[in-house]
């Protein structure tokens, strides 16, 4: 839950419940497999898987990440935890030279990882006594990934870690930091956490999802076809937009003509008005004249 991410864990053959005999081929083959399912069956994009080992894990998930980068398939993130160059190296450190009679060279984690571009966290126990941090120093300073991070907790060994502080904070900086798709796939798990506290509509939200390329128009007829749709369409936004701006002027102007409109009215009325009163006058001056008429005969 701290970290808002789904998860899915692989146990070696031999270990707990699987079944079989551990060796380098199975445990890649087994691996490869497991990758396979998430993003043919379960259909989750590559670019939103961040791969964890730890110890002899380390190997088999540094072997893949890097098998997958070669062919130009990029992964969220790589983190490794008390990781070592090599198997025949953690056993030179422990044995001696007579560990290149007794064990075979296995995972070669310093050839591997200068094959990864993906983001990648290491973390290493100071005081780990089966595989010096050295390696894992090692290690940083051969991937060629420009987006790494190096966490060397000083009062950690081999299995004994700070799970707060070595392990959970250091996993969701680096997610935050480097694990761009990741990052938004927590997001949501969080959004989407928060609502069902809430009792929101859960359904509603939107996932944030890989944005991808879109494909090429297949001929330049549809090229041009396409031009032409984004340039009606940019022209109608522009149609819309002058004639949002253009409305208030008309309603001004019409305004403007009712007031002309009353203007006329009024005029009119006062040019009738006038001409009734000159007819009084000219009545009135008639019927003066007739009485003087009058008067002098």
């Amino acid at each position: 839950d701290f970290l808002g991410v789904h998860l899915i864990a692989m146990e070696l053959r031999g270990y707990g419940l699987s079944q079989g005999s551990p060796s380098e081929n199975s445990i890649n083959q087994d691996l490869a497999e497991l990758y396979t399912f998430l993003t043919s069956v379960l259909r989750f994009p590559s670019e939103r898987i961040i791969f964890f080992g730890r110890s002899i894990g380390t190997g088999p998930t540094t072997r893949l990440v890097s098998r997958l980068n070669r062919k130009k398939v990029q992964c969220a993130g790589l983190i490794l935890q008390s990781p070592y160059t090599s198997i025949l190296n953690v056993s030179r450190h422990l044995a001696g030279i007579a560990a290149d009679v007794v064990v075979a060279e296995r995972w070669k984690n310093i050839e591997e990882i200068t094959h990864v571009q993906s983001p990648l966290l290491i973390i290493h126990g100071k005081q780990d006594r089966l595989i010096p941090y050295s390696m894992a120093t090692d290690l940083y300073n051969a991937c060629s990934s420009k987006r790494k991070h190096l966490v060397l907790p000083e009062n950690s060994d081999h299995n004994t870690f700070n799970l707060y502080n070595d392990i959970l904070r250091p996993v969701a900086s680096f997610i935050r930091t480097f694990c761009t798709a990741s990052a938004r796939e927590v997001a949501f798990v969080k959004a989407l956490a928060r609502a069902r506290e809430q009792g929101g509509e859960a359904d509603n939200l939107q996932r944030f999802p890989v944005s991808r390329p879109s494909p090429p128009p297949s001929s330049k007829s549809e090229n041009n076809a396409a031009a032409d749709g984004e340039r009606k369409r940019v022209n109608e936004d522009a149609s819309d937009a002058r004639g949002g701006a253009q409305r208030p002027q008309q309603l001004a102007s019409g305004g403007d003509d009712l007031k002309k409109e009353r203007g006329g009215i009024t005029s009119s009325r006062a040019e009738k008005e006038k001409g009734d009163n000159d007819e009084e006058e000219e009545e009135k001056k008639k019927k003066k004249k007739n009485k003087n008429k009058n008067k002098y005969k």
